[in-house]
């Protein structure tokens, strides 16, 4: 339930219990539907601390104590679509997402900051984490898409050099990736058709670290806007969870799905959400 005042969140631990977060004080960005800026990535590998985005920063806040702190970001601009956050897998940071306001011209998705937790230190990114991968040995599988050069993908190392990955899918639309390992999902959504392709399918995909894709999950409408299919994480080496609407249900309403990217398994789980964004801790 979200509001100009008001944004619930829950947490469900891993013994099986939920709990509410108290977010008093908290700015929700006012984008048309006011988001808190809670988004897939703000969850800590661990699962004990939760990273939200503000106008000016990003809050921590430790799920054992209810302690808070607040890390200010100089130079984020106006806020327009909220600010999205990452967290190493490491937990030693958390990324920091655009700002469309920030982008500049000619647009382009380069711009994004990492704020190191222990300091509290700010650098700038190469790349922007909302179209990114972050592998598990420090390295980055990033999209640097700008309105001149169209989408280039790039393999970032720990020290920031980039390595062009090359026409990495030039029929598709691979956005908000979630690394595993050496490994990353995205979801596909196709902007050509071509029948000589095999993999020319709407649906989720898997890729290595090379860009190489290593499975395909073909699913109808993820081409609809506002739920028609989000990457939420993976919740072991090998299941990866998305959501996507029931078929004769409200497109607000989705369920969570998995998928075993190794067997091809698929089940629904019971949970619906209804205009919710979902985080899952990477360690458990």
């Amino acid at each position: 339930m979200l509001g100009p005042e008001v944004a619930n969140v829950w947490v469900y631990g891993d013994d099986g219990g939920w709990r509410s977060l108290d977010t008093t004080g908290l700015d929700l960005v006012d984008t048309g539907e006011y988001e808190l800026g809670l988004g897939r990535g703000s969850l800590s590998p661990d699962g004990t601390r939760l990273a939200i985005g503000q106008a000016e920063g990003v809050v921590v806040i430790d799920l054992t104590t209810a302690e808070s702190r607040m890390y200010p970001v100089e130079g984020l601009g106006e806020v327009w679509t909220g600010r999205s956050t990452y967290w190493t897998p490491d937990g030693a940071a958390v990324l920091l997402g655009r700002s469309w306001a920030a982008l500049g011209e000619p647009l382009e998705y380069t711009n994004g900051w990492r704020i190191d937790v222990g300091d509290g230190s700010v650098s700038r990114l190469g790349f922007d984490p909302t179209y990114a991968a972050l592998l598990e040995d420090g390295r980055v599988v990033a999209d640097h898409w700008s309105e001149t050069s169209g989408h280039l993908w790039s393999r970032f190392d720990p020290a920031g050099a980039a390595t062009p990955l090359g026409d990495l899918d030039a029929y598709a639309v691979l956005d908000q990736p979630a690394a595993r390992g050496q490994r990353w999902a995205a979801l596909r959504q196709l902007t050509t058709m071509t029948p000589e392709r095999s993999w020319d399918r709407d649906g989720f995909v898997v890729l290595d670290d090379e860009g190489r894709p290593l499975s395909l999950l073909p699913v109808k409408g993820t081409e609809k806007n506002g739920g028609g299919g989000r990457v939420i994480g993976w919740a072991t080496d090998s299941v990866m969870l998305f959501s996507m609407p029931e078929a004769s249900g409200s497109p607000a309403a989705a369920g969570v799905v998995a998928w075993d990217v190794e067997t091809g398994e698929l089940w629904r789980g019971p949970l619906m959400l209804v205009n919710s964004f979902v985080s899952v801790a990477q360690q458990w």
